[in-house]
């Protein structure tokens, strides 16, 4: 409390048919029941210059602005907010309680209570309904939530959600939207609840995301991710958007090229053909390819192919077309001599 100056000589006192100078305050809740012992001061201009304590009703009935020096000689006139202190539990409901002080018009004036909550005070009781101070929760607003482009399996697995807003709390809502990579939706997942970390204006939460390996999700593309601070809310979640890369991307599904008939799987070459040359005792040299399986009869799903140097329906090994090819040497030969032998024998008969 501010100290003022000490009068030498006793303040003047209001008429009290015409001005008021004691004032009455009753202090209850939303209800309607007082409130004991719940202290109150009277601000003006952000500095406290007096204060008063609720009794046993609820009320302070003992205030007397003209026994107040410390209010008149330091705040003097003009306008003085009623309300809980600092410290208090308390908070006012609906518009401030205002006490308008004046001067009366004498040319001696003297101070008196002119109006409470704009309206002239008579002497009435005045009601100043207060409620509790931790009843009162802050506005939470949710400005951005993304997903940062994370990638997640086609088998599941988590990702981390950033939210950012004011006032945000420690606990989510969020649910997830599966869609292809046109925007079509495939599957829509039901709420889930997730712990955060971090501040009031950012915080991170881990979102679990379910396997989309099943046939009827092959084109899953990403998800989509909503969240709220309250449980199934009538007006929908705060969602991750697309365009600004927000979404969790799902990731491809791995495809296994198989090879058309005719191509080589090896190095994507053409057909092996034999070489003019033969090496290593007389096997021909063809380029690398996949063994055929026993019993294949030299065809596969590479195969089933011939050589445009070969019309043979099976496969030989390199030592059997060498083996082939000089017994068909000499059976040429043989056939030759005996040709020339039979030519003789005829010369001589003739």
């Amino acid at each position: 409390m501010i100290l003022g100056m000490v009068f030498t000589m006793a303040p003047m006192k209001a008429d009290a048919a015409t001005y008021q100078d004691v004032l009455n305050v009753l202090a209850v809740d939303e209800n309607g029941t007082p409130l004991v012992n719940v202290e109150l001061v009277f601000e003006k201009d952000g500095i406290t210059y007096d204060f008063d304590t609720t009794d046993a009703n609820g009320k302070i009935s003992d205030f007397n602005i003209q026994d107040d020096t410390d209010m008149i000689l330091d705040g003097g006139y003009g306008e003085y907010v009623i309300k809980p202190a600092a410290n208090s539990e308390y908070t006012v409901v609906g518009k401030p309680c205002i006490m308008s002080v004046e001067k009366t018009s004498e040319s001696y004036g003297f101070p008196y209570i002119a109006s409470v909550y704009g309206k002239p005070y008579a002497g009435e009781t005045v009601q100043l309904t207060l409620k509790s101070a931790s009843s009162e929760k802050p506005e939470v607003t949710v400005t951005e939530v993304t997903g940062g482009g994370a990638e997640v399996a086609r088998t599941g697995g988590t990702a981390a959600i950033h939210v950012k807003g004011t006032n945000l709390p420690d606990k989510f809502y969020y649910m997830m939207n599966l869609y292809d990579e046109k925007g079509r939706i495939l599957a829509q997942y039901s709420e889930k609840e997730a712990v955060a970390a971090g501040t009031e204006t950012e915080r991170t939460f881990d979102a679990a995301f379910p396997s989309v390996e099943d046939e009827k999700y092959k084109d899953a593309a990403y998800w989509e991710v909503g969240v709220e601070t309250v449980s199934n809310p009538e007006d929908g979640y705060y969602t991750t958007k697309k365009e600004k890369g927000q979404h969790i991307q799902i990731a491809k599904k791995s495809e296994t090229v198989e090879p058309n008939p005719g191509e080589n799987p090896g190095d994507g070459t053409e057909e092996a053909v034999p070489s003019d040359k033969p090496s290593n005792g007389g096997s021909t040299t063809t380029k690398p390819q996949d063994s055929v399986n026993p019993g294949d009869n030299g065809s596969s799903d590479i195969g089933n192919r011939k050589s445009e140097y070969s019309k043979q329906s099976t496969v030989q090994t390199g030592d059997e077309s060498h083996t082939i090819l000089w017994a068909t040497v000499m059976l040429a030969a043989l056939a030759g001599v005996s040709v020339i032998t039979l030519r003789r024998r005829q010369k001589k008969q003739n």
